[in-house]
């Protein structure tokens, strides 16, 4: 099947290895509603991944983040005909001033927590995040 839409996910990284989830918010409307989920979107048609990903975080987080820093891990499947690029982003204070807009709260979540959320990760999410978690 050929690729039809990309997307990008930015595994935002604190210095203990925690990552940063976004509670997605809950309108029917939207994939994964009320579930935990990483941080990123879907690619605009003319966009590279790496300043998709720079565009999704501002947006979600009215932050910018240096994309001399973005680290790239490799591409994953999330949905049929499509494609995540998945990049790791090591904060260093740039969340301190993070206003989520998109979503309903969002905080740092270690490896052995995931298990605990509720409500639950998205399944899509956690594939994503125990692929990344093999690669580094």
């Amino acid at each position: 099947m050929p690729i039809e839409r990309q997307s990008v996910i930015i595994v935002l990284e604190d210095a203990a290895g925690r990552v940063a989830l976004q509670l997605r918010d809950d309108k029917p409307n939207i994939t994964d509603p009320n579930q935990w989920g990483l941080f990123g979107g879907w690619m605009e048609l003319t966009e590279q991944p790496a300043a998709a990903g720079i565009r999704e975080i501002h947006e979600e987080l009215g932050i910018t983040i240096d994309g001399a820093r973005l680290e790239y891990i490799g591409i994953q499947v999330m949905h049929p005909n499509s494609q995540t690029f998945v990049y790791r982003f090591r904060v260093n204070g740039e969340l301190d001033n993070a206003v989520l807009s998109e979503g309903q709260t969002w905080r740092f979540v270690a490896a052995d927590e995931i298990a605990l959320l509720a409500p639950p990760m998205a399944r899509r999410h956690l594939d994503v995040l125990e692929w990344y978690w093999e690669q580094i």
